[in-house]
């Protein structure tokens, strides 16, 4: 299984979508992460967005910057805390997001999971 590494680009996202929910808890938990593994993660490509779910496509105005960066090939890794902060309406977003990552070679890491939720098959990923 491929994982993030130091030699590579990587961003962080984050996001919440109730106010009682916490970025730093995310942020937390993918910093910790990017220590243990020597991966560089500088506040520049911390990318946090407080939208419900529905609207991360809409409204996210950080995750759009993100993928400003994921379409010009300057990230090689998304790293989020846990799959349910890749915000998605339904479904079939998540398969259409997947496939504009693989589209620029981006691949997405969830740290709580530790799944490069990119690398898996249809099948596995469900």
């Amino acid at each position: 299984m491929e994982r993030p590494t130091a030699i590579e680009r990587c961003a962080y996202l984050g996001r919440v979508s109730t106010p009682r929910q916490k970025l730093e808890h995310q942020r937390e938990s993918v910093l910790r992460f990017a220590e243990a593994e020597g991966i560089r993660l500088p506040e520049s490509m911390w990318f946090e967005d407080r939208v419900r779910r529905h609207k991360m496509l809409e409204e996210g105005a950080n995750f759009s910057r993100l993928m400003k960066l994921v379409k010009a090939r300057k990230v090689d890794w998304i790293l989020i805390a846990t799959f349910d902060r890749w915000g998605i309406k339904d479904r079939d977003d998540v398969f259409v997001l997947r496939k504009e990552l693989k589209r620029y070679d981006v691949k997405l890491w969830s740290v709580a999971d530790e799944l490069d939720i990119t690398g898996t098959d249809d099948a596995s990923f469900w």
